[in-house]
């Protein structure tokens, strides 16, 4: 569901496909996740649909709080805490900085490990 935004000059409205290609563009630029499953990768993220990107990425939007889970390949020369984390960083701090609403959880499911 496309979330409004009412300010003083009228609404915003996001779409659902833009919070998830801004969640895309965020976990793709972090070193050690090696691709968003089913071989997303940052030079793809913003083309594909929402069909394609629901394979990868569940999202929720309520009241202008986003919870979203992403499923990724990570990098086999690094370590999976250390990629998660610094990925969970990213995504948060890119929803919350483009979309002005707060991210309650950016959960990450590793579905494979990509020999470097």
């Amino acid at each position: 569901m496309d979330e409004n935004i009412k300010n003083k000059i009228g609404t915003v409205k996001i779409a659902d496909d833009a919070i998830m290609a801004i969640a895309g563009i965020a976990a793709t630029d972090v070193k050690g996740v090696f691709s968003l499953e089913g071989g997303i990768t940052r030079e793809n993220v913003t083309t594909l649909d929402r069909k394609k990107l629901a394979k990868c990425m569940k999202l929720s939007v309520n009241d202008n709080v986003i919870d979203i889970r992403l499923s990724i390949v990570v990098d086999g020369s690094e370590t999976i805490p250390n990629v998660t984390r610094a990925m969970q960083d990213k995504v948060r701090d890119a929803l919350e900085m483009m979309t002005g609403m707060n991210v309650s959880s950016v959960d990450v499911e590793i579905t494979g490990v990509r020999a470097s």
